[in-house]
């Protein structure tokens, strides 16, 4: 028996999150070396696959890491490091859509 996504808890680990509690707020912030699934998902790196350029911005983020010139980010700064191109996601929602029409109309093969 396995699980099909990650908890909440292992995706904190994987991308190096630090919980960060302030005197006088409320709620407390988060600091992550890499960006969360969701960010990365709506980022225009998400391009459906690993690409070439995906690894080269994997590869300079870690260098800048292993340096000791990077620093972790919150989910602001995450998301305008990642967001690149912003018609990157609707362009990857239509094809997407395509796609799977493709498969269904053509192909004949069933809609999950």
């Amino acid at each position: 028996y396995y699980e099909d996504a990650l908890s909440e808890e292992e995706v904190d680990i994987i991308c190096g999150t630090y919980k960060i509690v302030h005197t006088g707020h409320k709620d407390p912030l988060y600091y992550l070396w890499w960006p969360r699934p969701s960010q990365w998902h709506y980022s225009g790196l998400n391009v459906g696959y690993w690409a070439p350029f995906c690894e080269e911005w994997f590869k300079e983020r870690l260098h800048t890491i292993q340096a000791g010139s990077a620093q972790p980010h919150g989910a602001k700064e995450w998301r305008m490091k990642v967001t690149l191109t912003k018609g990157t996601h609707k362009v990857r929602l239509a094809v997407d859509g395509t796609s799977e029409r493709f498969l269904s109309d053509v192909l004949c093969v069933p809609r999950a």
